[in-house]
């Protein structure tokens, strides 16, 4: 196929340019590899992150709207507790699309959707009792709210921990596969290296042949 001089050194260039576009083919599937196993659970992480964080923001100033409809505050802090549910709802919903369902935080997620459900329809009562009751609406928030709310917020810490925990799977994940990939580039180009040694030399030979 290759007979004259021409078409022999040809080769020799080709078979080059073919190893080096099989090198690179093979380098760039490592790294879009390595950031389609890592981007998604570290995005995903990072979302429900801030989510979390928007909740447990959201149960401090409903606490402290509670806490304020008891000394008296109910202008101030009736406008809280009526705006504030739809700020820790939106939260939470933006916690379960940064999940999946194979997620270990589902379960968690479920609970904590659960309780401030069963919560947040005690606050409407509580409300009634803070204006015209205000003795008895103390003994309800600490009979009921106030252990409600805290066990809202360890659901809370508790997500945030799982969160942390799955980041830092993720990172270790990326070292490894990043150590993975550069391990198989390294011994692509040795193989590519030895191949283009031999052909080079082939291909020498037959071209200084008379």
């Amino acid at each position: 196929m290759f007979t004259t001089l021409r078409a022999k050194v040809f080769a020799g260039f080709l078979l080059i340019l073919l190893l080096l576009v099989g090198l690179g083919g093979y380098a760039i599937y490592s790294l879009a590899s390595l950031a389609d196993t890592t981007s998604g659970a570290v995005e995903r992480s990072a979302e429900q992150s801030v989510a979390n964080t928007s909740m447990y923001e959201s149960l401090v100033r409903i606490d402290e709207a509670e806490l304020r409809m008891l000394t008296g505050d109910t202008l101030d802090a009736g406008p809280v507790l009526a705006e504030e549910p739809a700020h820790f709802y939106y939260a939470l919903q933006s916690a379960w699309t940064a999940s999946t369902p194979q997620d270990s935080s589902s379960k968690l997620l479920n609970d904590i959707e659960s309780r401030w459900d069963h919560y947040h329809s005690q606050l409407d009562y509580f409300y009634g009792l803070a204006l015209h009751r205000p003795l008895v609406a103390r003994k309800f928030y600490e009979d009921t709210l106030e252990r409600e709310i805290d066990t809202l917020r360890a659901r809370n810490l508790a997500l945030q921990e799982m969160n942390f925990n799955a980041f830092q799977t993720a990172k270790l994940t990326a070292k490894t596969r990043a150590k993975e990939s550069t391990l198989g580039v390294i011994f692509v180009a040795a193989i590519a290296l030895a191949v283009g040694f031999a052909g080079s030399y082939v291909i020498a030979q037959r071209t200084i042949q008379p």
